[in-house]
């Protein structure tokens, strides 16, 4: 168990609900109606605990937050690796009666896991301590601060005027470096969410700062996104929504993520 992250909260007195949880469904008797049905229900309570106390956690990071905001951080610390990590420094793998091969994504296997966990711990410990226990785990992960973006980021015009049927698309880059030439067929299969997942892997904390510019009919937005409080990709154009996703994959490509390290 890594140092950094808090023992599993103890249910193992409980050897009928440990072996209920750790036990993997294709392990399972296919008789046992009653197992399939408490493991249900245990998995049920752990997806909305996880999901409180994700959002708990986002809220109190940051004061700005709006309601989208922490819902898309939410979403995209849940579309990473967190279950397996997790898995791994609170020694809770070890314990799992698996096949020997996971039939599907394996974060997602560890996902089921710990959501029945969580349930389970819950019967036990109550609402406070087992939030708590999930809180101290979120707050080993790296957090990732996902501004919201509006699905097209362009204002529309005042009534009279024409908007401009081409509106200026720019690219820039971090001040003091060399603009990168990326295969733009390359480019468009990395998204936020890779992006955001490469970051959590690292331990890498990866923020956006953005601004406009020009007429609000007509905006240039200008986002720059950091890594550990160092800007690493910048980018504009007059959607803010892709000003962010050019930024983030500049930031992916410039710090070799796309590289299997």
């Amino acid at each position: 168990m890594s140092g950094d992250f808090p023992p599993l909260l103890s249910i193992q007195n409980e050897q009928e609900l440990f072996m209920t949880v750790v036990t993997h469904d294709d392990h399972r008797s296919p008789d046992d109606e009653e197992g399939k049905h408490r493991i249900s229900r245990l998995r049920e309570v752990g997806v909305q605990i996880i999901h409180l106390a994700f959002a708990t956690h986002f809220y109190q990071q940051d004061p700005d937050n709006s309601g989208s905001d922490i819902d898309t951080c939410v979403q995209s610390t849940l579309k990473g690796d967190i279950f397996n990590v997790w898995a791994v420094n609170c020694d809770l793998k070890r314990h799992l009666r698996t096949p020997t091969q996971l039939a599907t994504d394996e974060n997602q296997e560890m996902r089921k896991f710990f959501e029945g966990y969580v349930g389970a711990a819950w019967s036990i410990h109550g609402l406070e301590k087992t939030h708590k226990w999930i809180s101290h785990m979120l707050s080993r992960q790296p957090y990732i601060k996902d501004d919201a973006m509006d699905t097209d980021g362009v204002t529309a015009p005042p009534t009279g005027q024409p908007s401009n049927p081409n509106p200026p698309s720019y690219s820039a880059h971090p001040s003091g470096t060399s603009a990168l030439h990326i295969d733009p067929n390359i480019r468009k299969l990395v998204t936020l969410a890779a992006v955001h997942e490469a970051a959590s892997k690292r331990r890498q904390n990866i923020e956006y700062e953005a601004s406009s510019a020009g007429q609000s009919h007509m905006p240039i937005w200008t986002v720059i996104c950091k890594v550990n409080g160092e800007e690493r990709g910048r980018a504009q154009d007059s959607s803010k929504a892709k000003a962010k996703l050019s930024a983030a994959q500049e930031t992916y490509f410039r710090l070799g993520w796309n590289n299997l390290n």
